[in-house]
């Protein structure tokens, strides 16, 4: 039997499934008095076949930020994964940030602010630029880990 999935719930089963594996989670207690890691997911799509170029802004510019916001405790984790794109996955990539709290996830644009300002100029690999080749397809902020 063939099954089919529209692109939505295709997305979000998808997303549902990425934060589960990418957050770590350990078995144990849900109790919503302790605190929630929460999760902000971005699928992104390249466009016009810059497949290199956006590996390599997202390689020296996303994943090098969030290495900076970890070490400066802004963030508890992060991944970066890169798919094949399809009809029923139209994206080449999953931007995971796990948030410790509610407090960091608040924070995150002072923060990061803060660290791109330090950085200064993106890293491009060539003049092309990221809106000629990236479109962001999805993001869901503030996903909720179940499990802790």
């Amino acid at each position: 039997m063939k099954y089919t999935f529209s692109k939505a719930a295709l997305t979000i089963t998808i997303s549902l499934l990425t934060i589960a594996f990418a957050s770590h989670p350990k078995i144990g207690s849900t109790d919503d008095s302790k605190s929630t890691t929460l999760t902000t997911v971005e699928f992104v799509e390249v466009l016009n076949d810059n497949q290199k170029e956006a590996r390599y802004y997202y390689e020296n510019n996303w994943l090098q930020l969030r290495i900076q916001a970890k070490s400066k405790n802004y963030i508890k984790e992060y991944n970066l994964l890169e798919t094949d794109y399809s009809e029923d996955g139209p994206f080449h990539f999953i931007l995971i940030t796990t948030f410790a709290d509610q407090s960091q996830f608040e924070a995150r644009e002072k923060n990061f602010g803060e660290l791109i300002e330090a950085k200064g100029a993106l890293k491009l690999l060539n003049d092309t630029q990221p809106k000629d080749f990236r479109k962001t397809v999805f993001v869901k902020n503030e996903a909720k880990q179940l499990i802790h």
